[in-house]
């Protein structure tokens, strides 16, 4: 890496002294610098020889013989004038087994009469195609990426790009192409990414940058701010991306980065925004206006004043019962503004419409946090993923309570998945450990204390870490995401930029073993498996939201987070739902709906409750419930001490006691015998995956002393019992479990580590033998299909997905393509296996191994 970047550096100094020389005495420059030189194995591999002409005389008559591993291609250049460039697309042999190939070319030609001769050379590498894999994405600008990125199990890293969309605003269009130098830079950090095995996300912003642009000559600057009734100007942090010029500029922007990155297929991802509606506020300009109106259907209320809503209280003659009307003027004047009337769910879309314009099926865009804003379906735009962050104090759990929102969220816009990130940092302010209650002796401080008294982060503690892992991975995500790697990698502080400190040195190493442990083994098998049906639903109104002040925004700190903490303790699996939810489905895939703070509803949701109420589905709701309706089991809302024992302890209480009220007639689809044995089912065929998490926990000696956070996990054990009575594998330790089976449930003993979690298998029929069908021999230049099967003892394959490891080593005695990780949906997987031209003759040896039961076959097979 550090010789990667000498030579950077070296290319642009040599770029920039170019300047200095007059024209006359430049050279003009052969290089394969602005392109790729990483290939996958197999693809239309290509790679850019580009000819750049810096002399004031014409470059005329050139000739360019290019070698790319001894294959010659000849290319002619009539002329190249001053200042301009000549590309040229050089095929490159992708059939080759993954490896460095040399490629070269020279340059002859004439200048100012005289001849001359550029030569380069650049050798070009092929990679293996990847295993299906589940992302794993780190915020970060780590350097090393090798020792820390891909060695402690990452596959992403988010690089904020120092994009030039200056460019694209003054000239209102798509660019095709940067700067040379910005290029070259760009395109040798990706290439050395792709080689190295790292795939890359870049943050595009056009709506965030805009606030500096409309000095550069645009004639409507206020039209881009944000206004009151008033005509005064809200926030110039935070432009009216409402307006249209910015919403072209965003696809503009999206078209643009398409253009010049997307050719490298390991740069996959963008982040389009984050942390932007924060700032976010009405606005008034006469197209917000007419937008407003147009969705209310008449004028906007005069009581719209800020973006959160109106206390009802606050509204004349609002109805005694709270239950209005679904065209409530003020309700769809906040339901317009939240969706779409503040321009940045419309610009994500733009942005990924531009970014999407060349094509590319495997690029994905997301946005986050995409559920800090009140329950409407929407957030983000038509990105392909919606996201969040989630700090894991004081109960590491309620990271799957914000995921769970995402699911909620997500579900408006068809086809649209959710990843979810858990920060590595912790907040000390009054959350973790304030630095008034700092110990004064200093003596009586622990080393991080000692080292960073005054310090506004800290490191995530490493049980927090892990139970909150397992949170995101019992919910069907297609990644997981983390922020804050000074806190595990110790990096130096960088100027201009948050210092994240490492604090906890034990944190690092248990992220490590569960990335390489748990997700890398298990990742592509959980990105298959979809969620089990539930029957118990949480409501997450928005017209509460509005005109009641409640909700969680994506901060799982306020009370409807505390009920979804109760109902996960009292081992219930709840599904988060929306008004829209209940409009457009209604409530008959459920038989118990939880209602937290639901102060105020639209008629239509009331209806569906009534209507679900009266055919026997029971409400658990608090006292603040409209006054229409009637709780048939009350959980009275609690608030909390700032004191996680007493907080838990007064929680678990109410897990128990409405548990108690609401097992006679609800049946838990799984029991623990204690409440801090959580667990979550997920299902595919005749599969069920049961996680179990262990949340024990006490005060250590890290932050215990502030009371806040227990950060400390206990070990636990107890009994789980799951609904039928079948065969259970515990995945990824490759064993079989001892169960009790009585009256069509299965029991079985847990013992759980601090802060431990476990993924179970459970399967009709016991998996019995593994299958491996490979030819016995196969020519060098040709395709060997193989597969892989496991074998139930009724003798058929599981209706399953099962974890496989596949190990296939060639004939120079080195891991071979698809050689890892793999899912066997239904117990079969399907490899073909691409001899390379140049490859050995000899024996490949190839073995599978699944982990769920231990199963092994191997096979041989001669390469001629």
């Amino acid at each position: 890496s550090g010789i990667f970047m000498k030579k950077i550096f070296i290319l642009l100094s040599c770029t920039f002294a170019l300047t200095f020389l007059s024209a006359a005495e430049v050279q003009p420059q052969l290089t394969f610098g602005a392109g790729r030189t990483v290939f996958i194995h197999l693809e239309n591999g290509k790679a850019t020889l580009t000819v750049d002409n810096m002399n004031k005389n014409v470059l005329t008559d050139s000739e360019i013989t290019v070698n790319v591993n001894g294959k010659l291609t000849f290319h002619k250049l009539k002329s190249l004038k001053y200042n301009t460039r000549a590309r040229f697309h050089i095929d490159v042999d992708t059939n080759l087994r993954a490896g460095s190939y040399p490629m070269s070319a020279v340059l002859n030609g004439k200048l100012a009469g005289k001849n001359i001769k550029l030569e380069v050379k650049q050798d070009y590498t092929i990679i293996h195609r990847s295993n299906p894999f589940m992302t794993v994405l780190l915020w970060s600008m780590e350097p090393d990426i090798e020792n820390t990125i891909l060695d402690m199990g990452f596959t992403h890293q988010l690089r904020v790009h120092p994009f030039p969309t200056p460019d694209v605003w003054k000239k209102n269009r798509p660019l095709k192409r940067f700067e040379a130098p910005r290029y070259i830079r760009d395109c040798g950090i990706f290439n050395d990414w792709m080689k190295k095995g790292l795939r890359a996300c870049v943050v595009v912003d056009p709506g965030r940058r805009i606030k500096n642009y409309p000095a550069m000559g645009a004639s409507n600057v206020h039209a881009y701010n944000r206004i009151d009734r008033k005509g005064k100007v809200v926030s110039k942090r935070n432009p009216n991306v409402a307006h249209p010029d910015i919403q072209k500029f965003g696809y503009n922007t999206g078209v643009t980065f398409a253009n010049n990155y997307l050719h490298f297929p390991y740069f996959d991802s963008v982040l389009c925004h984050s942390e932007i509606r924060d700032g976010s506020q009405l606005s008034f300009q006469p197209y917000d206006i007419k937008a407003a109106e147009k969705f209310i259907g008449g004028p906007i209320p005069a009581q719209a004043i800020n973006k959160n809503g109106v206390p009802y209280r606050n509204i004349r003659n609002f109805p005694a019962d709270r239950i209005i009307p679904d065209n409530f003027p003020l309700l769809r004047f906040y339901e317009w503004f939240w969706r779409d009337g503040d321009g940045w769910n419309p610009l994500e879309t733009e942005i990924t419409k531009g970014l999407k314009s060349t094509g590319r099926k495997d690029f994905w865009t997301f946005f986050d946090p995409a559920v800090r804003v009140p329950s409407l379906w929407g957030s983000g735009g038509q990105v392909d993923v919606v996201s969040q962050w989630t700090y894991s104090y004081p109960d590491p759990i309620k990271t799957g309570q914000a995921c769970d929102e995402l699911f909620a969220m997500a579900e408006g816009t068809p086809g649209q998945e959710v990843m979810k990130m858990v920060q590595l940092i912790w907040y000390r302010n009054n959350e973790t450990a304030p630095v008034a209650k700092l110990p004064q002796d200093p003596a009586k401080r622990n080393q991080w204390e000692k080292e960073l008294p005054k310090t506004r982060f800290i490191t995530i503690s490493p049980d927090h870490l892990e139970i909150a892992i397992w949170s995101m991975l019992s919910r069907p995500v297609k990644g997981i995401m983390f922020h804050g790697a000074g806190a595990v990698h110790k990096l130096p502080p960088m100027k201009h930029q948050m210092y994240y400190p490492m604090a906890n040195n034990e944190t690092a190493p248990r992220l490590k073993k569960l990335l390489n442990n748990i997700v890398k083994p298990l990742g592509a098998t959980l990105k298959m498996i979809p969620d089990a049906p539930t029957r118990i639903a949480v409501l997450e109104s928005f017209s509460s939201q509005i005109f009641a002040q409640r909700g969680s925004f994506g901060w799982s700190a306020s009370w409807e987070a505390d009920m979804h903490l109760i109902l996960q303790w009292a081992g219930y699996q709840p599904k988060i739902i929306y008004d829209e939810t209940i409009r457009k489905y209604g409530l008959n895939d459920y038989d118990v709906l939880v209602m937290p703070s639901c102060d105020v509803l639209t008629k239509s949701v009331y209806d569906e409750i009534v209507k679900f109420q009266q055919r026997g589905g029971i409400i658990v709701a608090d006292e603040r419930l409209a006054p229409a309706l009637m709780a048939d089991i009350l959980v009275p809302v609690y608030r909390r001490k700032l004191n996680n024992a007493v907080d838990k302890k007064e929680l678990q209480q109410r897990a128990v006691v409405l548990r108690n009220e609401l097992d006679p007639f609800f049946k838990r689809t799984f029991k623990t015998s204690n409440l801090d044995l959580v667990g979550r089912i997920r299902r595919f065929g005749d599969a069920d995956y049961f996680f179990l998490i262990n949340d024990k926990r006490t005060y250590g000696k890290y932050v215990g002393h502030y009371g806040r956070v227990m950060e400390n996990g206990v070990a636990n054990s107890g009994t789980v019992t799951l609904n039928g009575s079948a065969h259970i594998y515990e995945l990824s330790a490759k064993k079989k479990v001892a169960v009790s089976s009585r009256n069509g449930e299965n029991s079985f003993e847990v013992n759980m580590n601090a802060g431990e979690g476990k993924l179970f298998m459970q399967i009709p029929s016991p998996l019995d033998k593994m299958t491996l069908d490979a030819p016995e021999t196969v020519n060098i230049g040709s395709k060997a299909d193989v597969i892989f099967r496991i074998i139930c003892k009724n003798g058929k394959q599981p209706k399953a997905v099962i974890p496989f490891k596949v190990t296939i080593t060639d004939s120079f005695g080195k891991p071979a393509e698809f050689s890892g990780y793999h899912a066997a949906v239904n117990g079969e997987l399907k490899l073909q296996l691409n001899i390379a031209p140049n490859e050995k003759a000899g024996k490949w040896h190839i073995a599978v191994e699944d982990l769920a039961a231990g199963l092994k076959a191997s096979a041989v097979m001669e390469v001629k």
